[in-house]
């Protein structure tokens, strides 16, 4: 039976944390990384309701898209709309992981699934987050090499692309001399000493790197491991937040906002733009993603999907010559969701492991009034 803390280790290896912004509150928000997990439920939010739902399916975790607790609590007053989920979620034992704009910018994350849903090519990041890359270089003895090799690649090290344990290791003679307060694993303290080491290399990104160095220091038989770090520049996977792509072939902004509706059965979007504008290469960015109009314009965008544009925003699409559909903020994020459901129960079919996944029943906060 698989642990909340393994189920998160799956979800990080789908939507890395370092792809998340700064500040963004992603991770375990309430609960133990220990309870033991049959069940759980995908939502698009982490709210009383979608806890209780959990609960009430039997599902001891929920993975959601946005933050239960989005900035530090003063108290936890179970009368308030916060505390009264993290309430529920220890009263019932439902463990709350949200993946929020790490989700957003993963590979396979919700506007990657936008895209295919749209059947867009040539597509690219609009906005880049890739979690900077580093080269551990440690000095082991032969006879540890295993161990410490081992340790490194179980806490994270070694993945490159679609490989893992990845390392490379050579041989050398290190030379040390520790003061009359050592216990060293090798020699004596006060004398000089030759040992025959290896030199041990291998690749971690930011999300793992500080776990690595414990595990290392944790395994290597020496007092004090010599361990070099050295950053890589331009080794990311070009992940990022939003995505540009091509149709397959040329429509109108009429014509896509017509099919979003459908798709989404929003039953109304918002557009800023000429409705006969021909486009082909449109830029989708799921959510609130008004601050990035400058960025889909100079990326070469024909048109730019996104939700929770403000009048101002729409004002400068217009100034740019760039045409927008707001597509709202609920319908493809929580389309997004389900897709990451998929994504994530194949991940866990190759543990062995019998996780049932559920979705929750949410409905879309804003109501489309049309007169009769």
């Amino acid at each position: 039976m698989l642990t909340v803390a393994d189920i998160v280790k799956i979800i990080e290896e789908l939507a890395p944390p370092g792809l998340a912004v700064p500040q963004d509150p992603i991770g375990l928000q309430s609960g133990s990384g220990q309870w033991e997990i049959e069940r759980l439920m995908i939502a698009l939010d982490a709210d009383h309701r979608t806890i209780r739902q959990a609960a009430d399916a039997g599902a001891g975790m929920l993975v959601s898209h946005h933050p239960l607790i989005y900035g530090p609590l003063a108290s936890i007053d179970p009368e308030s709309p916060v505390g009264r989920a993290v309430a529920y979620s220890l009263e019932f034992k439902v463990a709350v992981y949200c993946a929020h704009t790490n989700l957003d910018a993963a590979k396979n994350g919700i506007n990657n699934s936008l895209a295919v849903l749209l059947g867009l090519a040539d597509l690219t990041a609009l906005a880049g987050r890739t979690p900077e890359n580093f080269k551990i270089v440690v000095f082991v003895p032969v006879n540890s090499l295993d161990e410490v090799r081992t340790a490194a690649f179980e806490a994270g090290a070694g993945k490159i692309g679609a490989y893992t344990r990845c390392s490379f290791a050579s041989s050398g003679i290190g030379t040390f001399m520790g003061s009359e307060d050592t216990d060293p694993a090798v020699g004596s303290p006060g004398r000089f000493e030759e040992a025959s080491e290896l030199r041990l290399e291998m690749i971690a990104n930011s999300d793992v790197l500080d776990s690595v160095i414990d595990v290392i220091r944790g395994v290597h038989p020496y007092e004090e491991p010599a361990i070099d770090i050295y950053s890589l520049h331009g080794s990311g996977m070009g992940e990022g937040i939003g995505i540009i792509g091509s149709l397959p072939e040329e429509t109108t902004v009429e014509k896509l906002a017509n099919t979003l509706i459908d798709l989404f059965e929003t039953g109304s979007v918002t557009v800023v733009g000429e409705k006969g504008r021909k486009i082909q290469r449109v830029a989708i960015c799921s959510g609130s993603g008004a601050s990035l109009v400058g960025t889909a314009s100079a990326g070469g965008a024909d048109a730019y999907l996104t939700g929770d544009m403000k009048y101002h925003d729409a004002r400068q699409a217009d100034e740019l010559d760039l045409p927008v559909i707001d597509f709202g903020h609920f319908a493809p994020e929580r389309y997004g969701m389900k897709e990451f459901g998929k994504t994530l129960n194949t991940a866990l079919k190759k543990t062995g492991a019998e996780i049932e996944i559920f979705y929750a029943q949410e409905e879309d906060p804003f109501k489309v009034i049309t007169r009769a």
